[in-house]
């Protein structure tokens, strides 16, 4: 599998770089201005303009398919995480940033690198 001009090290450097500010803005350590309506779009972040810009040359790979739809949960899970934040209810919102978030975060990682591996850039 040739996927088209990625670097897959940026790609995973930019998808942690994103969840950390997600969660410094939930935590009131940042004042950026994160809406559910943001957080839930999986197509405005480094990784989802590529996934659905040149990343779409490889969608007759099984993995392609795969890394959208954990990708589309991910930020399906951070909208969630932003909402009660946006209603005032920041423990509800750090609550929820916990365990599932996490492990969604490392699933698109492990995915990445899964596609780097079979694309032959290990």
């Amino acid at each position: 599998m040739k996927l088209s001009a990625f670097d897959y090290d940026a790609a995973i450097a930019a998808h942690r770089a994103w969840a950390e500010r997600l969660r410094w803005f939930i935590d009131g350590s940042s004042s950026e201005g994160v809406t559910a309506k943001l957080a839930g779009d999986h197509t405005v972040c480094v990784f989802g303009r590529w996934l659905y810009g040149s990343g779409k040359d490889n969608e007759l790979f099984r993995e392609y398919h795969e890394v959208v739809q954990v990708h589309r949960r991910f930020h399906e899970t951070a909208a969630e995480i932003v909402r009660p934040h946006e209603a005032g209810d920041s423990a509800n919102a750090r609550r929820l940033l916990g365990q599932t978030f996490i492990e969604q975060s490392d699933a698109i990682v492990q995915t990445m690198q899964k596609m780097r591996i079979d694309d032959g850039f290990c």
